[in-house]
């Protein structure tokens, strides 16, 4: 679903073994700049892709769908607990998720650079019901 999602965010198109249909859903403004908007149908579900008007770059998809997992938070190095310096340190934890409510999901793309005659993003974020929930961003 993820990976399906972002192939299209990214290169405009489905894996090949999913079949999609699009339609013009007409304009809509994303972040103060005209975009068209094209509904993406298929069988992972409904997709809105926003392309900017003026470039034609994809600017955001979105969709609704369960929340997506954080699996990993990568924005410091942990810390000792103050009031347990021997107790060890968690990097990773895992729960159990279950019955996880729909939310509104918007992917954001960003800084686009040529890349072998191509241009791609460089950096893009993913909100979920407005909150920012990670960015990734291609530095070298």
């Amino acid at each position: 679903n993820e990976l399906q999602r972002l192939l299209i965010g990214l290169l405009l198109r489905t894996p090949d073994e999913a079949a999609a249909s699009y339609t013009f859903e007409g304009e809509n403004l994303v972040g103060g700049n005209a975009a068209n908007v094209v509904g993406i149908h298929s069988d992972q579900g409904d997709m809105k892709l926003y392309l900017d008007k003026a470039t034609n770059l994809p600017v955001m998809l979105s969709f609704s769908g369960v929340g997506l997992a954080q699996f990993m938070t990568f924005d410091k190095k942990p810390e000792p607990d103050s009031a347990n310096p021997e107790s060890p340190i968690v990097l990773f934890s895992r729960k159990k998720m279950e019955n996880l409510p729909q939310e509104e999901t918007q992917l954001r793309f960003s800084d686009f650079r040529a890349v072998g005659g191509i241009l791609l993003p460089y950096k893009w974020t993913t909100s979920t019901e407005g909150v920012v929930k990670e960015t990734f961003e291609i530095t070298s």
